[in-house]
């Protein structure tokens, strides 16, 4: 038996077929969506708004509590976790931010009185000018210019509490008195070390003058600390630093024989509180330094170290 059926009403009846096909989807789509939207409201949304109301909840508790889905419970449980970690965090911040703020106002506190000690202690160095002794008038120049950079360092700190960065004072200067002054007083605490200046005497740089010498006897500093915790019988202490120019950069290389920095805190080595050994120190002065040089268009790394010694370069603009 064959039926024959024209072309044209066939279509007509595809076409009207899909049209209740295609109503009935989308009818079918918008009830299960008004379904999803309500489990999904019912189960997840209202009981996390719940939470954020009662911060304290803790999650055994509402672990407790009765649902009729397993993954619900879960999931609340997952999300007032999360909260309460988003909680400890800020609130650890908080006290974070307190602290410091306690710790700069101390700080500002023990910079004026140390302003103030250091102005009657340059009133006082003044007569060693005229002293009798030869060694005396010789260091007197020399201790006068450490006092005022501690007062001017006092004066900056002050000046940073009241939210004023202190900005470099950059101008062209001779590099090799600089470093040659630097490198005397970062050694003059360990009279077993002894320093080399390697530096053309017509070397000059664009940078802040004070800046440059606490960069470099922080370095020198923290090189004599270490050659001098080397065992008995170990080679005489030497540091030497080195200048060289290449176009417009000057690059500093500040070498010694001690016995390295170890592997461990080589990774933050310039991050402030990390100390390079058990010296006692703050473990600030390379976090100080590669600020300081940062702050005049420069940068300080660590180039090598190895148990032999390590070495540090500092790069400037030439003037």
């Amino acid at each position: 038996m064959e039926v024959i059926v024209s072309e044209a009403s066939l279509r007509e009846v595809m076409i009207a077929m899909s049209g209740t096909i295609i109503l009935n989807a989308l009818l079918f789509a918008i009830v299960a969506g008004v379904i999803v939207y309500f489990i999904v409201f019912r189960l997840i949304v209202r009981p996390i708004r719940g939470s954020q109301k009662r911060s304290r909840i803790s999650p055994k508790r509402l672990t407790r509590r009765r649902s009729s889905c397993p993954m619900a419970r879960a999931m609340r449980y997952v999300a007032c976790s999360a909260l309460q970690t988003m909680q400890r965090t800020v609130s650890s911040a908080l006290r974070q931010r307190k602290r410091l703020a306690d710790l700069g106002e101390a700080v500002a506190k023990i910079s004026h009185d140390l302003r103030n000690s250091l102005s009657a202690a340059q009133v006082l160095s003044d007569g060693l000018a005229d002293s009798n002794d030869p060694q005396v008038r010789d260091a007197a120049p020399r201790l006068e210019r450490a006092i005022q950079r501690s007062i001017t360092l006092a004066d900056a700190t002050l000046k940073y509490g009241r939210s004023e960065t202190p900005l470099p004072n950059l101008r062209t200067l001779p590099f090799k008195p600089a470093v040659d002054e630097a490198m005397a007083e970062g050694i003059a605490g360990w009279p077993g070390v002894a320093f080399r200046v390697l530096c053309a005497d017509d070397l000059k740089v664009f940078a802040d003058h004070d800046h440059v010498h606490r960069i470099i006897t922080n370095i020198v500093r923290n090189a004599a600390k270490a050659i001098t915790s080397r065992p008995a019988g170990a080679d005489a202490g030497l540091i030497i630093a080195e200048a060289r120019r290449a176009g417009d950069t000057i690059t500093l290389t500040i070498s010694d024989n001690g016995p390295g920095v170890p592997r461990l805190v080589m990774a933050k080595l310039f991050q402030p509180f990390s100390k390079a050994g058990s010296d006692g120190g703050t473990g600030l002065g390379l976090a100080i330094a590669r600020e300081l040089a940062r702050g005049m268009g420069g940068e300080l790394v660590l180039v090598a170290s190895n148990p032999t010694g390590s070495s540090f370069m500092l790069t400037l603009r030439a003037g």
